[in-house]
């Protein structure tokens, strides 16, 4: 049998007995979102979006309409020293943003910028329903460790 190991703080796990459907978080994700590196070079959010929207317009312009539909739906951006990083918890956005970041940088160099594309893949934080604990008890039995 499988292992399963969770480790949710001690009031998450109190409250759980309390709430049956309340999520429990197993791990948190802290970040100043004006400066998610802790880089005192990191320009203000605004002008990274402003920018990262000049780019989408231009791929729409351009009809890279696979492209320009990733794009699209990324909004976590930022401008960090002379890159403009590119984050998303979606790996394979990530992948074809990679395959065509030549075609970012020239779009950008065509638009006056002097920047590089970085991409940055996210973690997104897990969230277990009590619920689901349940069921993987039901499962997996004694095996299941919930710490």
């Amino acid at each position: 049998m499988a292992n399963c190991r969770c480790r949710p703080k001690a009031t998450d796990m109190d409250n759980e007995e309390k709430h049956d459907n309340a999520p429990v978080k197993l791990e948190e994700i802290k970040v100043n979102s004006d400066n998610p590196f802790g880089d005192k070079d990191t320009k203000p959010k605004g002008e990274a979006l402003n920018i990262w929207g000049k780019i989408i317009l231009k791929l729409r312009d351009n009809n890279n309409f696979i492209l320009h539909a990733i794009c699209g739906g990324i909004s976590n951006v930022t401008i960090l020293n002379d890159n403009l990083i590119i984050g998303s918890d979606n790996e394979i956005e990530l992948d074809t943003i990679n395959e065509n970041i030549d075609s970012l940088n020239a779009i950008l160099k065509e638009l006056g910028y002097n920047y590089t594309v970085l991409t940055n893949f996210i973690e997104s934080p897990r969230v277990v329903n009590s619920n689901n604990i349940k069921l993987l008890k039901s499962i997996f039995g004694d095996d299941l460790i919930v710490e």
